[in-house]
């Protein structure tokens, strides 16, 4: 009976030190995994998204995309906006506010990106877009 006892003692010391190592593995691999993402292909993967979108803003025309968007001069004045922002035509957004890239943002909407574009006419800074884009679009399926 006694050596029955230590038979499971061992055996269960044995599976909790093999546990322990696949635990600390696993967290091991995903932070390498993690260090190796280049998010600057994430960046492109948005720019790319809206690049006609952009060329439309700025030559005036605002119309509505699949994804919601909002358009402000340098002072605040909303020119266009999708409902999910709550604003309208004529209101005033805080600038600082809406260029801000805060946590509280990601932890509101945590399923989408905020990417905010300076609106450029003539060669001249007149604005901002911000575009809220779900985050499964840039990333697929297979991201993680």
């Amino acid at each position: 009976m006694k050596d029955n006892n230590r038979k499971v003692k061992i055996g269960n010391q044995i599976a909790t030190v093999l546990a322990t190592v696949v635990i600390l593995l696993s967290i091991f691999w995903s932070a390498v995994l993690y260090r190796r993402m280049d998010f600057r292909v994430y960046e492109n993967e948005i720019r790319v998204l809206a690049e006609e979108q952009n060329k439309e803003i700025e030559q005036g025309v605002y119309e509505q995309w699949e994804y919601p968007y909002l358009v402000c001069n340098l002072t605040g004045l909303v020119l266009y906006a999708d409902e999910e922002f709550q604003k309208q035509e004529g209101e005033w957004v805080n600038v600082q506010e809406i260029l801000r890239m805060d946590e509280s943002f990601g932890k509101n909407y945590p399923d989408l990106i905020r990417k905010t574009f300076a609106r450029i006419e003539e060669g001249e800074v007149t604005g901002f877009i911000v575009y809220l884009i779900p985050e499964d679009v840039l990333r697929g399926e297979n991201y993680n």
